[in-house]
């Protein structure tokens, strides 16, 4: 069986998506985009079970977009420019990628700290950059790991799904450690 063209596949990815297929495994009856075991890209056909009909192994490849690095990109400019401090900037360099931004804690101690933001499996996290204080507290008395990253919520590795959430919620983090570094205590409990 010959390998289908790209004009083949692009067809039966688009039906296959306007049918609101995205995850695996698929339920929707009619030819479908597989890769056997060999690394060939093959057509089979999706019986109305969701079964395969295919002579060798294959693996059925999901609908989702290649570009949603690209397109997750393009919300971040997005919410950084409108949303995040003028002084953020973006770093992409040997696998490093993220935004860093400073902040004042304002009144009453008017402290300067600089985050590193970045997005790893889903969630968007912080590192503490600057003062450099990584590794010197208690986790649990302040909220920041002995690698810099800031324990911002109690699931996910201390990361949020949204940049918003993560944004804002490092800048309340820093007004806590400034009183934490000064008083002894976080005062925020949620």
């Amino acid at each position: 069986m010959p390998e289908p063209s790209l004009e083949q596949i692009r067809k039966i990815v688009e039906e296959r998506k306007k049918k609101g297929e995205t995850v695996m495994p698929s339920l929707i009856p009619g030819p479908d985009v597989a890769v056997d075991n060999e690394g060939k890209v093959v057509v089979v056909e999706v019986a109305t079970t969701g079964a395969v009909v295919a002579s060798r192994p294959v693996s059925q490849v999901p609908k989702d977009t290649f570009a949603s690095d690209m397109a997750r990109y393009t919300k971040e400019q997005s919410f950084v420019k409108s949303k995040m401090p003028s002084n953020t900037y973006r770093i992409d360099d040997r696998g490093v990628e993220g935004w860093v931004y400073s902040v004042k804690t304002g009144s009453p101690y008017f402290d300067a700290y600089t985050f590193f933001m970045y997005f790893d499996s889903g969630y968007y996290y912080v590192k503490l950059i600057e003062p450099d204080e990584a590794g010197k507290h208690e986790v649990t008395r302040c909220h920041l790991f002995p690698d810099g990253k800031l324990c911002l919520s109690m699931s996910n590795g201390g990361g949020y799904s949204e940049m918003g959430q993560t944004y804002s919620k490092s800048v309340i983090w820093a007004k806590g450690f400034s009183e934490y570094l000064r008083e002894g205590s976080f005062p925020f409990v949620w």
